[in-house]
């Protein structure tokens, strides 16, 4: 697990707690990377998660707590952005971005 470092700030006048490192896993393969972060009692109705930057950002809030939590992680350039998807599961947040088809070397005829 990854130590969470946080801090509390005010960005466009909301109230977060910043986690910098809130992304419990990273898993990369061959085609692609699965991001999970830990989140219980959460569900999609109270989480956010946004692509912007070169950065997942997930926001997530609470009813009965003060201010939103902010998660970010930082996303490769071989990333398809628009193909990155995330699902909510018993309280596990996956994030599945895969990479851009690379483009092997095809064998071009002499005529």
């Amino acid at each position: 697990m990854i130590n969470k470092f946080v801090s509390f700030g005010n960005v466009d006048n909301e109230i977060f707690r910043f986690v910098t490192t809130g992304i419990e896993n990273r898993v990369v393969s061959e085609n692609h990377e699965l991001l999970t972060a830990d989140l219980p009692g959460y569900n999609k109705s109270n989480i956010s998660v946004k692509y912007e930057n070169k950065l997942i950002k997930v926001v997530s809030k609470k009813e009965n707590e003060d201010g939103k939590s902010l998660y970010v992680a930082r996303v490769k350039d071989k990333v398809e952005v628009s193909n990155i998807k995330c699902k909510i599961e018993d309280g596990i947040l996956t994030i599945t971005m895969p990479y851009k088809s690379s483009e092997k070397a095809i064998e071009v005829q002499i005529e």
